[in-house]
Protein backbone atom coordinates (compact mmCIF):
# COMPACT_ATOMS: atom_id res chain seq x y z
CA UNK A 1 0.00 0.00 0.00
CA UNK A 2 2.91 2.69 1.10
CA UNK A 3 4.70 1.15 -1.40
CA UNK A 4 2.34 2.50 -3.98
CA UNK A 5 1.69 5.44 -2.88
CA UNK A 6 5.52 6.42 -3.28
CA UNK A 7 5.84 5.01 -6.69
CA UNK A 8 2.64 7.13 -7.64
CA UNK A 9 4.90 10.62 -5.50
CA UNK A 10 7.83 9.87 -7.74
CA UNK A 11 6.28 9.11 -10.58
CA UNK A 12 4.41 12.74 -10.32
CA UNK A 13 7.59 14.26 -9.12
CA UNK A 14 9.10 13.06 -12.76
CA UNK A 15 6.94 14.22 -14.96
CA UNK A 16 6.45 17.26 -13.28
CA UNK A 17 7.94 20.74 -14.66
CA UNK A 18 7.96 22.71 -11.58
CA UNK A 19 11.16 21.42 -9.59
CA UNK A 20 12.28 24.67 -9.53
CA UNK A 21 10.00 27.80 -9.57
CA UNK A 22 11.84 31.31 -10.22
CA UNK A 23 9.63 34.27 -10.49
CA UNK A 24 10.87 38.36 -10.82
CA UNK A 25 7.49 39.98 -10.21
CA UNK A 26 9.36 43.52 -11.58
CA UNK A 27 11.18 41.34 -14.26
CA UNK A 28 14.71 40.61 -14.91
CA UNK A 29 16.07 42.14 -18.05
CA UNK A 30 17.90 39.67 -20.57
CA UNK A 31 20.44 41.70 -22.10
CA UNK A 32 20.70 40.30 -25.77
CA UNK A 33 17.37 39.74 -26.12
CA UNK A 34 15.45 42.64 -24.53
CA UNK A 35 12.97 40.72 -22.93
CA UNK A 36 12.04 41.04 -19.45
CA UNK A 37 12.11 38.08 -17.71
CA UNK A 38 8.84 37.39 -15.24
CA UNK A 39 8.87 33.12 -14.39
CA UNK A 40 11.20 30.55 -15.46
CA UNK A 41 10.62 27.23 -14.09
CA UNK A 42 12.34 23.92 -14.89
CA UNK A 43 12.20 20.06 -14.08
CA UNK A 44 14.07 17.16 -15.75
CA UNK A 45 13.11 17.30 -18.97
CA UNK A 46 12.57 20.93 -20.19
CA UNK A 47 12.96 24.51 -19.28
CA UNK A 48 9.93 27.14 -19.22
CA UNK A 49 10.32 30.87 -19.49
CA UNK A 50 7.73 33.38 -19.36
CA UNK A 51 8.84 36.61 -20.69
CA UNK A 52 7.54 40.29 -21.39
CA UNK A 53 8.85 42.15 -24.69
CA UNK A 54 7.78 45.75 -25.07
CA UNK A 55 6.54 46.48 -28.15
CA UNK A 56 5.92 50.16 -29.91
CA UNK A 57 2.89 49.81 -32.03
CA UNK A 58 2.32 52.05 -34.66
CA UNK A 59 0.60 54.96 -32.82
CA UNK A 60 3.53 55.06 -30.60
CA UNK A 61 1.96 53.17 -27.94
CA UNK A 62 4.06 50.76 -25.93
CA UNK A 63 2.43 47.51 -25.52
CA UNK A 64 3.80 44.79 -23.59
CA UNK A 65 3.10 41.12 -24.81
CA UNK A 66 3.55 38.13 -22.68
CA UNK A 67 5.24 34.74 -24.37
CA UNK A 68 5.70 32.02 -22.53
CA UNK A 69 8.31 29.28 -24.09
CA UNK A 70 9.67 25.61 -23.19
CA UNK A 71 12.38 23.98 -24.57
CA UNK A 72 13.55 20.55 -24.25
CA UNK A 73 16.90 19.54 -21.85
CA UNK A 74 18.72 18.22 -24.82
CA UNK A 75 20.62 15.25 -22.30
CA UNK A 76 22.99 14.08 -25.21
CA UNK A 77 24.41 17.29 -27.27
CA UNK A 78 26.25 16.60 -29.98
CA UNK A 79 30.09 17.72 -30.04
CA UNK A 80 29.32 20.44 -32.66
CA UNK A 81 26.65 21.46 -30.37
CA UNK A 82 28.48 22.06 -27.11
CA UNK A 83 30.91 24.20 -29.39
CA UNK A 84 28.02 26.45 -30.96
CA UNK A 85 25.92 27.04 -27.50
CA UNK A 86 27.03 28.36 -23.97
CA UNK A 87 23.90 26.22 -22.69
CA UNK A 88 25.45 22.79 -22.84
CA UNK A 89 27.80 23.11 -19.24
CA UNK A 90 29.06 19.41 -19.30
CA UNK A 91 28.85 19.33 -15.64
CA UNK A 92 24.88 20.27 -15.43
CA UNK A 93 24.35 18.04 -18.16
CA UNK A 94 25.90 15.31 -16.14
CA UNK A 95 23.96 16.64 -13.17
CA UNK A 96 20.24 16.57 -14.82
CA UNK A 97 21.70 12.96 -16.56
CA UNK A 98 22.14 11.79 -13.05
CA UNK A 99 18.85 12.89 -11.81
CA UNK A 100 16.74 11.06 -14.05
CA UNK A 101 18.77 8.27 -13.98
CA UNK A 102 18.42 7.97 -10.08
CA UNK A 103 14.78 8.52 -10.26
CA UNK A 104 14.20 5.69 -12.72
CA UNK A 105 16.26 3.43 -10.52
CA UNK A 106 14.54 4.29 -7.46
CA UNK A 107 10.99 3.85 -9.24
CA UNK A 108 12.22 0.48 -10.38
CA UNK A 109 13.55 -0.54 -6.62
CA UNK A 110 10.21 0.63 -4.93
CA UNK A 111 8.22 -1.88 -7.53
CA UNK A 112 10.29 -4.60 -6.66
CA UNK A 113 9.75 -3.85 -3.05
CA UNK A 114 6.57 -4.04 -3.53
CA UNK A 115 6.32 -7.49 -5.31
CA UNK A 116 8.16 -8.94 -3.13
Amino acid sequence: GVTLLGVLLQVVAISTDSWIIIDAPTGAIGNTTGKFLVQAYNGLWRICKVEISRIINSQGQIRDETVSSCVSHNLFPTAEETMDSNDHDRYHLDYTRTAIAFTIIAIAIMIIGHAF
